[in-house]
Order: C-alpha cells, then structure tokens, then sequence
C-alpha cells in the first residue's frame, strides 16, 4: 500500500475563496464531551493526518477570542458540530454554529458535518426536550435581542436538516472510526487509516515526531523496531500522518516483506515509490535496477518522507531507497522492523524500540474492543484482568481478543481463558511466529525453543554456562534472538521472553508430536506428568521440566494428589518470577516457601517412578519441583547437563544416581543432612546450589569437583562449618562461595573460624591483655555483630574471630585499657618509631579503638572497618577488613581490640609506622560510626640465655597468612569479605588514590562498597 502526501492547502477547493490552515473545525459543548467523546475524536482525527482545529473553553471569552473562532472557521475546510443535550445552553456554542452556517452559504466547498452524540436530531430540528429548556432560558435573557434568538433557532432547524452522523446503539469506538472516515472521504485526501482508540501513541510517536521536526538539513534514517503485534506499523503511520505536510514528497509503502516475496515484488514497491513522490507520474519499470535509477531522479530534487513499514533483510532496504547521497538534504527515511540490527550502525541515525502497554493502557485498550468503553463492565470486571495479563502489553492481543470476547456471556469467557491456557490465539500466534520463521538456521530455532521453555527468567551468564555444554553456539545464537525481538536481557542480566512468544514456542514444540507428549523434544509440566506417569518418554525428548504446583490450575490434575486443600502451596516457579501471591489461568494460592520438613505429599496414586525415564536416552534438561519417586535410580538419565531438583526429599544423594555429566546441580529446599558420602568424582560440575537445604550442617567433600566455580549456600540455617579443600574453594579465581543468611556459619575452614571468648586460645587472650575471662564475660553484655561473610545480624555473648593471623573481639566499652602506650583522643592516625631493645623481638601489636554510633544511624547501610599497619621503612602495607563488626547501642561506646602477630624481620627496631583505623559505608566516610579515642601496643617475645621463649603463641601469623591476599610486593589486603572484587578494588584504589580521611590522608574507603562485583542474586 502506498499513500500519496499533499500539501493542506492544495486540500482545499482551488474555487475556495478563503485560505485553508485547517482540516477541520470541532464545535461542541465542553460541559458535555469535552474529557470523552469530543477528545476522542479530537484524538482519532489528529492522528488520521486530519488537522483539526479544537478551542479551548477553559479560557475566558472575550472580543479576541470570538474573533480568533471565526478566523478558524473561516480557515477550515469542514465544521464537525458535536449536537450533545446540553449544546443549545451555550450562547458561545450557537454563536459558532451560526457562523459556520453563514460560512456554508458563502462557500459550497465548506462542508457541515452534524454529529448527534445522545440526542435525537429531531429535538434539534424542533427545538424540543433539552433544546426547548435551553431556549426559554435565552428567550427570557436575550428579550432585547429576540433575532439572535431566531437565528439560533434557524441553524440549529438547518444543521439538522443535513442529516449527518448519530451515535444511536453503537459503541462509540466505532462511532468515532466512522466519522474518521467520512471526514476523510468529504476531504478526498489519502490518509492512513488508524484505529480511533489508539492507546499510549502519543507517549510513543512524541520521540520520532521531535526527529521528525529537528529542522536537520542532514538525511536522516530511523529504525523502529519491537516483536510482531507491539504496534510498529501503528505508530509509522501516526508519524506519516502528522508530519508528511511538512515534505515536498512522501510515501508510505506497507507490508513490504510480504510484497517482496511475491513474483516481482521489489520492482511493484519501486514503483509505488516514483508514483507516490511524483504524485501518480511514473513510468514503467522491469527490473530492480532500472527501478533504483529512477528512484535517484525522483528524489534528488525533494525534501522526502519515507516509511518503509516491516522490513525484515537490508536487501529490501537497499532495493527501494539506493544510496543515501541521492536524497535531498532535510529528507527523512522510516524502517519499522522486527530486527534491531537490520541496518549497520553507520546508517542509522536513531533507533525507537516500542515498548509493551502498561497494564492501565491495557485494560483501557482492551475494554474499548470488548466493551466498546474505557473500563469493563461490572460482571466482567474479575474476568478481564487474567485475559489482559495474558496478552502482556501487546497491542494486537488485545485487540483480537477484546474483538473476540465482545458481546459473549460470561460462560463464553470463562471457556475462551481456559482454552488460551492452553492453547494460544491462532491469529496472535501466525503474526508472532514470523520472527520465528525468519531465523536463518535450526541452531538459533533450537536454541530459542530452549530459552522459552526452560531459561526464562534466568541469569543470561549462567544460561550460557549450561547452552553452551548443550552444544549450542549460546553467545551469537542470543544475540541473534536479541536482534529479532523474541528475547530480551533486562537490567538485571536475566533473559525475559514475551508470554505470547513463550506460548508460541510451546505451540511449535506442540506440532512435533500433537498425540503424543512423550515424543516430543521438550515437555513440561501437564504433559511431563503425563509422561512420567504413563511412562510414554522416548529418545526425543531432551528437555522435561514438571513443578507440581502449576499444575493446581488444572482441575483435572488436583484430584491425583492429596493435601489439595484450600490453601494450595507454591514455590517460585521455573520462569523466574515469584509474589506473594501468584494467578496462573483462572486459578489463585497463597505463595509457600518449601523447607526440609514441608514438602507436598504425594499420594499413591500420584507417585511417580523412575523408570519412566528409562527410554529417554537423551534427556540432557531435568527441571522437577517438588516431585518424588519410588523406586531406585538405576534407570535414571546418564547424560544430564542440568538437574534442578528443588525440594528433594532424601537426606543423602543415593550412590546409584549418576550425576557425573552434570554441569549445574540445583538441590534448592532440599531435606539433605549428608549431601553425599565420601568423595564424589563431578569432573563437569561447575555450578553446585544447596540453598534453603535446613538440614545442612556442613559441606561435603569437594576434592572430586575439579571445575567447580561456584557454591551457593544460601540460607541454609543450620550450616556451622564449610569444609575447605585447597584444590577446589577459593583457589580458582573463577570460584565464589554464596553463603548469604547462613545465621549459625562461624567456620570455613583455612579462612577463619568464631569461637566463644571462654573457648579461645588462652596465650592468644593474654596477648591481647585480657586475662580474667570470667569477669569479663559477665560483665559484658550481649553485642550485636554484623556478618559481612553471611549478610546476617546477630546478638551473641563475647566472641573471638579468629582469621588471617589475626585476632579480633568486639565489647561494649568506652575506654584504652591503661596498659596501652601510644594513644590518640579524638583521631585514628598514630605515628610512631619502635622503640629498640637489645633482648625483646617483636612479635606483633595490639590496637585498640574506642567507637560510637552518628545519630541516624543506620546498620542496613553496608558499614565496613578497616585496620591499616604500615611499615614506612621496609615498604611494607597491611590493611585488614574483618568479617565482622560490633554495632554500639545508642549513645553508648563500643571497643575493637585485634591482636596482629608479625613474622620475622617485619617489624624492628627504629622503624617507622603508621597504623589508622577507618570506618565507612557504601555512602563515605564516617557517617554511620566514628573514632572517639584510638590506641596500639607493641606485643614483645623475650630472648634468654637458653634461647627464644615464645610466650605469645599464636596460631599462625600475617605473614603466613599473607601470601593469599598480596596485592603486590609488600602490600596486603587482608580480607576475607567478598574478597575477589575486594582485592581488585582496593589494588585499583591504591594506584589511584583520591579520597582523604578526616586527618587529610589517603583512604581506600571509595572502593569497598561496589557489591555488585560480586552478585548476591541466585542465577539459577
């Protein structure tokens, strides 16, 4: 389809004596329509290219404001007079319609239009009704004026008598859609048809519409782009016809990917091109070529607008718009695609991605097909919000069915929802299905078939971890799938797919095997119990995904299970997504989180049993919620990529369930105590998740995980210990250990380990200077400790952490005990040079820092603590972050006392040192904790005749801790608190310091806080 543009005075009669600046005049009475029926029509025009002159009666009426009506009706080409009940007591209202009469008299060309909104014509021809209440009214106030009165009385018999349009029974959507077009057809211009209840284009044409008028002398393109239905052509077309007025030339050439596939279809779109920018002059064209050169000529010498609406390959473009250069500059060129990339980055000046309808314009868009309103009707108003929610925004889903549910009983509608739960809306599904169609290869089908069945809502970077062991080319195929709008990646990395694309794929997945679930290539859910209960699997099947929970929304399943009562339970689904409560079809239930004691009972009848699975040799995908076998494993898939079995019931993982092709193993809610027993050889494993296992006490054994990289642990309540092995956790630097809420966690093994302050080593507490025990820990209270490690608070007796070579405690106190030699009020900078001693070694230093909380305190803040010894003169830096911290009670003071025991030679006589403490947030320095007094001293080891007495016996020391967390020769990072991105950032801010503390000095604060280098999300 092409539509050819004119200028808007060359719309007018050339036997008009008046100049033409509008299209339309709209008369009505704002009391009545103003915010509906007329601004709807308003809307409806202006978006159908039809100019439309509206006043505004919010304004005061004055000499200036007549005058400036009469110049827009004498300035416009036709009069539209919206006749609503309250019209005729508007003396402003019948003045217009006078004057619009009298243009009608003096110009034949200018066309009356009378639109009855709710009144009937003959009490307007009569003046009967509303009208003969209004005009006693002016009769009693115009008495000195009575042939005004009669000349109101005379348009209003005259208008009538026009006949005109009347809203009578029909809705009014289609009321306005025929006013459109019988303005059209009175104006003979050839405008692109849009649907009256266009809903949320404005928002979405002011981008291109500001492109549109940038004044650029430069030629521009612009790319349009969003999946099949979301409005594309709907939104080219509102451009095209509030600014084609503007070119010297336009065109407006639609479907062009269907067109290009029919026998000659380039060279009929070439055509349609010359004769739209020559307005019907063109000459006959027989090839692509000879089409593109005159193509060159016609648009070398206009200013041009031109859409090109559902292109899907450059070749089309290249076929009907040639070179750039050709064009006349201040031209602008339209693509509406569903390829984002269809065009080189160079040959684009701006890109317009069309976004999906929020669910207020959803409803409004919906309701107006269906109920031919803004808002559904009362009875329909619990049925209409499921079926808006399916159609996710788009458009044309909407359209189609509000269209389809229009006028049907509620019975009707009830059945229509249970069909599309099932199956998808054949008109929705064949425009959808044309991005599907038009991947270039099975790979990318394939793969996208996967995303929408099994990795919606998953993280893009561990999708690709299990893609890519499933032998797809995971990084190309998913740009590819990006490019074409059928996946997207959000703002959280994790990969989203439409629910129409979703149940597209599903639909084309459907057709492998319509009869039969159990050849399929991936099932799910309904037809994966089904398959397991009926043990139907075959070789085709590659990918099962079965959560017991969906299938509450089938009656039909619930009577095979027990416990179906009217609290139904529920775990986040497999899409992603989770509430607090969750509707799938017609049905609802309150959100449930499983545990190790409260997974669903099956019954008898429902138990499943694993030799189902003996005939699915290929089964690479096993996605399973909640769901129990009988039976053993024996006959369990051998070639898995990817278990998640949330809600696993045994308290150890059975010796004869294979799981050594396994790369991700997700045993989440699981009711494991012993994950398994002795070593376990996993060579491919790389992703292990153990979360929410209550159970867990500790960790298995590792050493048989080779590649794994990563743990996650995530509260799992009861974890006390994580066993360590030094060739598996935290030596690969691709490894991350998540334990997230694990409340009870006060050891990882080789890390650091926190122990009662009655239970710790009793050398190491008098080198910290405590030595009654006893007394301190009853008179000291309960402290309240943040776990940097676990993300958890706490209150908790006196405690040592014990990490590093180094020995913290943490105790409500506000004062350096005495013994301390070197102090500091108020600053948490000390200087010293070690004093020389010709028979005491050092062995290390003790600090101290007394500390309170800023009012508006606030421990959600990501508070950090930093220690930080320097060696000035062996160019040796440590800075120490511990896992924890002690949070002061308001307006009372806190001491942090740590113990540092230095290895050979670091540490002397003469040197010069410098130890600081800070304290920080994600939002600086100092905002939440400060130093009130600060202090250190020097730990002594003495030397007598017999030789080296170490009467400061600690378990290991800096030193010897140090080579982990080096940074670079002689500087340490000490920190075992995410401590990957830790170290990275702290190397960075050490290159590049830039941030004082408060004594003017260089703080590596800026660094700590950047979490998200280290994601607390769950990927799987």
């Amino acid at each position: 389809m092409a539509a050819t543009s004119t200028q808007l005075d060359a719309s007018c009669s050339s036997s008009s004596p008046y100049r033409c600046t509008y299209h339309a005049f709209l008369s009505f009475r704002g009391k009545d329509t103003r915010k509906g029926f007329t601004d709807h029509l308003y809307r409806a025009l202006e978006l159908a290219g039809i100019h439309t002159f509206r006043d505004d009666d919010e304004i005061e009426r004055g000499a200036n404001v007549a005058a400036e009506l009469q110049r827009a009706i004498q300035e416009s080409r036709v009069s539209v007079i919206v006749l609503s009940k309250d019209y005729a007591s508007s003396r402003w209202c019948l003045d217009e319609l006078a004057q619009i009469m009298d243009r009608r008299k003096d110009d034949h060309a200018h066309v009356v239009m009378p639109v009855f909104y709710d009144v009937d014509p003959s009490h307007v021809r009569k003046q009967t009704g509303s009208f003969a209440e209004a005009f006693a009214r002016h009769e009693e106030r115009f008495k000195a004026e009575m042939e005004k009165v009669e000349q109101w009385r005379r348009a209003l018999t005259d208008v009538a008598d026009l006949g005109g349009m009347v809203l009578g029974q029909r809705y009014e959507s289609q009321f306005i859609q025929d006013i459109v077009e019988e303005i059209r057809s009175k104006l003979d211009r050839k405008v692109l048809s849009i649907a009256p209840y266009a809903i949320g284009i404005d928002d979405r044409v002011r981008g291109i519409n500001m492109w549109l008028k940038d004044g650029s002398i430069d030629v521009g393109v612009a790319v349009i782009y969003g999946m099949g239905g979301i409005g594309k052509t709907t939104i080219a077309k509102a451009a095209y016809n509030l600014n084609f007025h503007r070119f010297q030339g336009s065109s407006f050439l639609a479907d062009i990917r269907e067109t290009s596939e029919q026998p000659n279809g380039l060279v009929r779109l070439q055509r349609n091109l010359i004769s739209d920018i020559q307005k019907g002059r063109t000459k006959k064209i027989y090839n692509i070529d000879e089409g593109m050169r005159n193509i060159k000529d016609a648009v070398c010498c206009k200013k041009v607008l031109i859409v090109l609406d559902d292109v899907n390959h450059s070749d089309q473009y290249n076929a009907i718009i040639g070179m750039r250069g050709w064009f006349s500059p201040g031209s602008k060129i339209i693509l509406t695609t569903r390829y984002e990339h269809l065009l080189k980055a160079h040959e684009v000046n701006t890109m317009f991605k069309v976004p999906e309808l929020d669910e207020y314009e959803s409803l409004e868009l919906f309701s107006w097909h269906a109920f031919g309103q803004a808002h559904p009707t009362e009875a329909y108003t619990d049925l209409t919000r499921p079926v808006v929610k399916h159609c996710g925004g788009v458009p044309l889903a909407l359209q189609v069915l509000g269209s389809s549910l229009s006028g049907r009983s509620i019975d009707i509608w009830q059945s229509a929802l249970q069909k599309l739960c099932e199956i998808p809306d054949g008109e929705i599904q064949k425009i959808l299905r044309i991005s599907f169609d038009s991947l270039q290869d099975d790979h990318d089908k394939n793969l996208f078939l996967h995303i929408a069945c099994f990795f919606r809502g998953k993280d893009k970077d561990f999708s690709i971890t299990v893609l890519d062991n499933l032998n797809f080319y995971t990084m190309i195929g998913i740009q590819n799938l990006v490019d074409r709008c059928l996946v997207k990646i959000n703002e959280d990395n994790k990969l989203t797919v439409h629910h129409l694309l979703r149940d597209m794929a599903r639909g084309i997945i459907r057709e492998e095997s319509p009869e039969n679930p159990g050849k399929r290539s991936r099932v799910w859910h309904k037809d994966a119990f089904n398959v397991l209960r009926k043990m139907t699997g075959t070789e085709t099947v590659k990918g099962l995904m079965l959560d017991l929970s969906m299938l509450m929304q089938d009656e039909s399943s619930r009577t095979l299970f027990s416990g179906s009562n009217s609290k139904r339970r529920h775990v986040d689904d497999y899409d992603g997504n989770s509430s607090g409560r969750r509707r799938l079809g017609l049905f609802s239930w309150q959100s449930f989180s499983f545990s190790s004691s409260n997974t669903t009972p099956a019954s008898d009848e429902g138990d499943l049993k694993t030799v189902a699975f003996k005939r699915m040799h290929n089964l690479e995908v096993l996605l399973l919620n909640n769901v129990k076998f009988s039976r053993g494993f024996e006959d369990f898939p051998k070639n898995m990529i990817w278990l998640s079995w949330r809600g696993f019931s045994l308290n150890s993982i059975p010796a004869s369930l294979y799981l050594r092709s396994l790369v991700v193993l997700d045993l989440r809610n699981s009711s494991l105590q012993c994950v398994w027993k002795g070593t376990k050889f996993l060579p491919s494993l790389k992703i292990l998740n153990l979360s929410h296992s209550h159970g867990l006490t500790t960790t298995p054994d590792l050493s048989g995980l080779p590649n794994l990289e990563r743990l996650i642990l995530k509260n799992c309540r009861n974890l006390v210990e994580l066993v360590h092995h030094s060739n598996t956790v935290g030596t690969s630097q691709s490894h991350t250990t998540d334990v997230l809420d694990c409340k009870k966690l006060v050891e990882v093994q080789s890390l650091f380990n926190i122990k009662p302050l009655s239970s710790a080593d009793l050398e190491m507490i008098k080198d910290m200077g405590l030595f009654n025990i006893e007394s301190i820990e009853s008179s000291s209270s309960e402290v309240e400790m943040i776990n940097y490690f676990t993300n958890t608070t706490k209150k908790a007796p006196l405690q040592v952490l014990s990490e590093c070579g180094i020995f913290s405690i943490f105790l409500n106190g506000s004062k350096i005990p005495d013994w301390f030699s070197y102090r500091s009020m108020g600053k948490s900078v000390l200087s010293i040079i070690v004093p020389s001693h010709a028979f005491l070694r050092i062995r290390g230093l003790n600090a101290c820092v007394v500390y309170s909380r800023r009012p508006g305190f606030s421990s959600s803040a990501k508070l950090q603590n930093l220690l930080k010894v320097s060696n000035e003169t062996k160019g040796l830096m440590w800075t120490y972050s511990p896992i924890t911290i002690g949070v002061p009670k308001e307006n009372e003071d806190m001491l942090w006392l740590s113990h540092l025991r230095f290895g050979e030679d670091e540490l002397g006589g003469m040197d010069e040192v410098r130890v600081s403490v800070e304290f920080g947030s994600e939002l600086g320095i100092n905002l939440n904790l400060f130093t009130k007094e600060f202090g250190i001293q020097l730990v002594y080891e003495q030397e007598n005749s017999e030789g080296r007495e170490k009467h400061n016996v600690i378990a290991g020391d800096v030193s010897v801790s140090s080579s982990r967390y080096q940074l670079w020769t002689g500087k340490y990072f000490l920190c075992n608190n995410l401590n990957r991105a830790h170290k990275t950032q702290f190397r960075k801010s050490q290159e590049n310091l830039s941030h004082l503390d408060s004594d003017g000095n260089k703080s590596p604060f800026p660094f700590l806080f950047k979490h998200d280098d280290v994601s607390q999300a769950d990927p799987l």
